[in-house]
C-alpha cells in the first residue's frame, strides 16, 4: 500500500520528462524551420521546469539562439542561468559534466570573445580543459575562441591560419562555419562555385547572422570582385587545432602583449 504513492509519484516524473523531451525537440525543429519565435517560447516553457537539465537545455538553446542574432549580452544572461540550475545540486552537476555544463561553458566562453573579452574567454577554455578533458566538441569550441581572439587583436591573416587549421570532421556553430568561409573566402578561396552568393543570402535571410560577423570582423561581409571560387582542401590539408592553432593563438597573444 505504501509503495503506490512512490509508484505514482515516478510515473509522474517520467510523463513530465518525456513532455520536456518533447518541448525541446519540438522547439529545435520550430528552429530550424526558421520559426524561432515559436521556438523560443516552448523553450522558455522548458527552461521554467523544475527539473535543472531540461532547464539547462532550454538556456543553452535560448542562449545560442540570442547569440545568432547578435544578443550577447542576453546570451551570456542565458548561459549563467543554465549553469546556476546545474551548479544547484552536485548530483546534476556531475552527472551532467560531460557534455551540457562544458557545452554551457564553452558557449560562454565564445560570447566573452566576441564581446572583447579575451582574457575571460581564454580562462573558460582553461577551465573545459581541466575540468572537462573528456568533453568531445572542445576542440571546435576552443577553435572558434581563437580565431575570435585573433580577430579582436586586429590579426585577421593569423586568424585566416587558425581556420585553416579546422580538421574536416570538428564540429562549428553555424554562424561560426560562415565566419570561417568568409575568412578564407576574403583571401580569394571559396569552397565552390557559387558558395559567395549563398552566404551573401543566408545573411540577407538572417540579418543577426551578418550583425554578429560584422561585430567580430568589421567590413568582412563586404563585397569583393576579386575572390575566386577555388575550393579550401586545394590550400593544403588540415592540421588539428589542439595542436598549431593553440601556438598560433599564443602566439598573437604574445605579439599583442609584448
Amino acid at each position: 500500500v505504501f509503495a503506490l504513492p512512490v509508484i505514482a509519484s515516478v510515473a509522474l516524473a517520467v510523463r513530465r520528462n518525456l513532455a520536456l523531451d518533447r518541448t525541446i525537440r519540438e522547439a529545435r525543429s520550430l528552429y530550424a524551420d526558421d520559426r524561432a519565435a515559436e521556438s523560443d517560447a516552448k523553450l522558455e516553457r522548458a527552461a521554467r521546469a523544475t527539473t535543472h537539465a531540461h532547464a539547462a537545455v532550454a538556456l543553452l538553446d535560448l542562449a545560442e539562439h540570442a547569440e545568432r542574432r547578435d544578443d550577447l549580452p542576453t546570451a551570456l544572461a542565458l548561459c549563467d542561468r543554465g549553469l546556476g540550475r546545474l551548479f544547484k545540486s552536485a548530483a546534476v552537476k556531475a552527472s551532467m559534466s560531460d557534455i551540457l555544463v562544458p557545452a554551457l561553458i564553452a558557449v560562454r566562453a565564445r560570447l566573452l570573445a566576441a564581446m572583447g573579452r579575451t582574457d575571460e574567454a581564454l580562462a573558460e577554455l582553461e577551465v573545459i580543459a581541466a575540468e572537462h578533458p573528456t568533453f568531445p566538441f572542445a576542440t571546435g569550441a576552443a577553435l572558434v575562441v581563437r580565431v575570435l581572439v585573433a580577430l579582436h587583436l586586429g590579426d585577421r591573416e593569423l586568424a585566416r591560419e587558425l581556420v585553416r587549421t579546422r580538421a574536416t570532421d570538428t564540429r562549428l556553430p553555424r554562424h561560426a562555419e560562415l565566419l570561417f568561409d568568409l575568412l578564407v573566402g576574403e583571401a580569394g578561396w571559396f569552397e565552390a562555385d557559387g558558395e559567395r552568393e549563398r552566404i551573401e543570402a543566408e545573411l540577407s535571410a538572417h540579418p543577426g547572422l551578418r550583425s554578429w560577423i560584422d561585430r567580430v570582423a568589421p567590413g568582412l561581409v563586404a563585397p569583393r570582385s576579386e575572390a575566386t571560387s577555388v575550393r579550401i582542401g586545394d590550400l593544403g590539408g588540415a592540421v588539428d587545432a589542439d595542436g598549431d592553432g593553440e601556438t598560433l593563438a599564443a602566439q598573437a597573444l604574445h605579439r599583442r602583449s609584448s
